[in-house]
Order: C-alpha cells, then sequence, then structure tokens
C-alpha cells in the first residue's frame, strides 16, 4: 500500500466511524500519513528506461534483468562507467524518473562551424550561423 491508498483508507474509515472512533481521532491518523516521505525514484537516461522496459518483457525478475542482452552499446557503456547495479534494481521494483536532456550550449553548436579564430569553414556552414545569427555578419 503506499501512502495515497493509506490516507484514501483512512478517509473511508472516517466515512464508517465519524471523526472519532472509540480509540483515535481518524483525521489525526491522515494528518500524520500526509507527512510521510515518499522514497524518491531512481532517474536514469533514456537509453536505460528503454532497456529496462525491453527486460520486462522477456525477464521474470530483476536478476535476470542483469543478463539481459547488453548489446545496445549505450547500455553497456552506461554500465561499465557507472556501476549502477543497485539504481536499476531500484528502478525495476519501484520505478524510476527518466533523467531529462541538457539543452545544448550555443559553444557546442557553433565549435563544429567555426573554427579556432572565428572564420567561417564553408558556405553551408556560413548559412547555418546565417540563420542563427539573423543574417548580420
Amino acid at each position: 500500500m503506499n501512502k495515497q491508498e493509506f490516507i484514501e483508507r483512512m478517509k473511508s474509515l472516517k466515512n464508517i466511524f465519524g471523526n472519532k472512533s472509540e480509540y483515535i481521532k481518524i483525521d489525526a491518523v491522515i494528518e500524520l500519513a500526509s507527512e510521510l516521505d515518499e522514497p524518491q525514484k531512481p532517474v536514469v537516461p533514456q537509453f536505460v528506461a528503454d532497456w529496462i522496459e525491453e527486460g520486462k518483457k522477456h525477464c521474470k525478475d530483476v536478476s535476470d534483468l542483469f543478463d539481459f542482452d547488453f548489446t545496445n552499446e549505450d547500455v553497456g557503456n552506461w554500465f561499465l562507467q557507472e556501476k549502477p547495479f543497485d539504481l536499476v534494481a531500484r528502478a525495476w521494483l519501484d520505478g524510476y524518473t527518466v533523467e531529462k536532456e541538457k539543452p545544448a550550449l550555443m559553444n557546442d553548436i557553433m565549435a563544429p562551424i567555426l573554427n579556432y579564430k572565428n572564420k567561417i569553414i564553408d558556405t553551408e556552414q556560413q548559412n547555418i550561423v546565417n540563420s542563427f545569427i539573423g543574417g548580420a555578419r
């Protein structure tokens, strides 16, 4: 039972017994339950989320997931770099949040277009730069 289910059950008891039963005030229980902390879901990259969902179709439990197809190069590299076994197990069992992609920085976009002296490399790239800066030179 999660937090919200608990609160709903307490509210249904209130409907049956009123605000006071012989032993407890239902409103007090609901207020306490509202203060419970819910665990944060692990955050994973989109390619890992896709891999977990595919694994759920083919694996009977989380231990099978770790033997599941690592042919996805991004997932394999992520495992080698991060060693996220606990995180993936929690994501399998409790759900997860997909990591938000970071917006590309203008320098990251412009770096391939401009050389280190800020000269345009070719005409096609000149057109791309002009579209960014509105045709100004």
